[in-house]
Formats: structure tokens, sequence, C-alpha cells
């Protein structure tokens, strides 16, 4: 009726269309407005094939479903195999690969549980880690990766899209080798260190008071010397010349032949053997009567010139 190809019975019974509307196919895939969702490009059409594309194919409500994207994506490197990394050495790329640029994507980057949002580029398809500096670097990644040394580590990139999430995992088989420290590096760790700065300020210290010492003593000599100044003393010291250290002094007299002189001289005289005998001398005793007892006058005395 409405002469747009369809008869009224096909409109009715199959199609449930209106027979006195007429209907187009504007892009001539053998489906009308009313069956097509979009009816200006002929690749859209009801169970037509769906692709990555960020738009529904075959007219289903759905956006980019029933797709295995592991397939569509290209990961360099694989995530087959376990991959060797020389972590203090080498850098460290990862590429997700052949995402339609259409797509509206969100993807996020792991290694174990941390979050690499600061090593990825070109809107998340690129990871870029580089050469570990332990010791030097103090970023959490250096610290974490550093403090892990020589591990297994697992990267995980997750791609979300059209309410579809996919991840991509790859095995790091990561090697860290941390150089000893040199000497300098010692020092200055130890001169940072709390102990470290207890000996600083021990020194400090010690000069200091050295230099108080000093000053003290350049202090009390210049009184000294004013002192001497101001009550004319010389303060000078006698100095002795070099000419004193030239004086050649007599060696002492040998006696030694003098003394076997007189050695001989006394060997030679003979004493006569005499008794050691004392003389006793007897007095003749006196009986002192009381009539013999003199009294003594005291006289006064006076001194003559």
């Amino acid at each position: 009726t409405d002469g747009d190809g369809i008869d009224d019975g096909t409109e009715v019974l199959v199609k449930t269309s209106n027979p006195l509307i007429f209907n187009f196919d504007n892009d001539n895939d053998d489906f009308y407005d009313f069956e097509d969702c979009n009816d200006l490009v002929a690749e859209i059409y009801p169970e037509a094939t769906e692709i990555w594309n960020g738009i529904d194919d075959d007219c289903n409500d759905l956006v980019d479903d029933n797709l295995k994207r592991q397939n569509l994506v290209l990961t360099i490197p694989q995530t087959q195999i376990i991959h060797s990394w020389d972590a203090v050495n080498d850098t460290l790329v990862f590429g997700l690969n052949n995402i339609p640029t259409q797509v509206n994507t969100e993807i996020t980057w792991k290694i174990g549980n941390y979050d690499l949002k600061e090593n990825i580029s070109n809107q998340g398809t690129r990871l870029d880690i580089n050469s570990l500096e332990c010791g030097r670097n103090k970023d959490n990644l250096t610290m974490l990766l550093c403090g892990n040394g020589t591990s297994n580590q697992q990267i995980k990139a997750t791609i979300v899209d059209s309410g579809f999430t996919t991840e991509f995992v790859w095995d790091i088989d990561m090697i860290v080798w941390i150089p000893p420290p040199t000497f300098t590096e010692i020092l200055l760790s130890f001169f940072t260190s709390s102990i470290g700065l207890v000996f600083i300020s021990s020194i400090v210290l010690a000069i200091a008071a050295i230099g108080l010492f000093v000053n003290f003593r350049i202090s009390r000599k210049n009184e000294l010397e004013e002192a001497y100044a101001a009550y004319n003393i010389p303060s000078v010291k006698f100095d002795y010349t070099p000419d004193y250290s030239k004086t050649v002094l007599p060696s002492a007299p040998d006696l030694s032949s003098l003394e076997s002189r007189i050695n001989i001289q006394s060997s030679e005289i003979e004493l006569p053997d005499l008794p050691a005998t004392i003389p006793v001398i007897q007095l003749p005793s006196k009986i002192i009567e009381e009539e013999d007892i003199v009294e003594l006058v005291d006289i006064p005395s006076r001194i003559i010139d």
C-alpha cells in the first residue's frame, strides 16, 4: 500500500511495521530503516559481524561484544614466555599495539601491587621502567625493586573498554646487582647517620675547646709582656748560641794508679800488736763529816766596764 516494496501482509505479520508508512533502505543492505540501527552504514545491520571499533555493529544494543581482545592486541614482548631483566643496566619497555584509536579505553599497569602510572605514555599503551640506580634514586619504585633484589616479578596491563575488561600478564625474572659502596659513599653514609652527627659534634667541640685554650694562653702571654714592659723587666730569655756546643771540656784525672800505690804502701807498714787494756787508778775514799760541810755565801755580782 505504501509503495516501499514490502507487501502489506509481510509488514503486518513478519516485520510488524506499518503498511501505510513508506520505509527506506538507505544503505542498501537489505534491512529497512525500522530494522537497521544505522541505515546509513551498510556494514551495520542485524546479525552483522562485530568488530572492535566502539560501535554496535550487529544492532544488539551491545558495543564490541563477543570479541577476544587477547587475540586482537599485539603485545611487545610476548606474554607467553618469561623475560629476563637486568634491572641495573637495562631499561624495561612494554607495549600494547593494534588498539583502535576510536575505542575509548582505560589502561592501567602494575608490577605486583604497585601502580606504574608514572611510567606510562602514548595513552597508556607504552610502559617504560628505567634502569635502577639502587642507593642513589629515592623514588618509591626504585626503593621497592631494589629492596626486593633479584626476584621474580609480574607485570600486569589491564584494558577496560565498553564495559569489558582484558588483562595481559608478563612474568619477569628480575636481576638486581647492587655494587658495593665506595669509600666516599661509606664516609657520607657515616657522617649523615646519628652516630656520625655525634662524632662531628664532638670534633667541633674539641676544636672549639682547643681554640679557647690557645686564645687564653696568647692573652695571658700578652698580659705578662705588658706587665714586664710596665716594670722595665726584660722578658727575653737568654738564648744559647751554637758556639757553646763546640766547647771541649777536659776529661777527669785518672786516679787509679794513685789508689793502687796507697794500697801497696799501707800493706808494707806493720803496726805492733798492742794489748787493748785500760789502766785502773784507785783513789782513796774519805767520809765527809758534818763539820767539814762548807756553806756558800751569796755575793751580789756587778758588771765592771
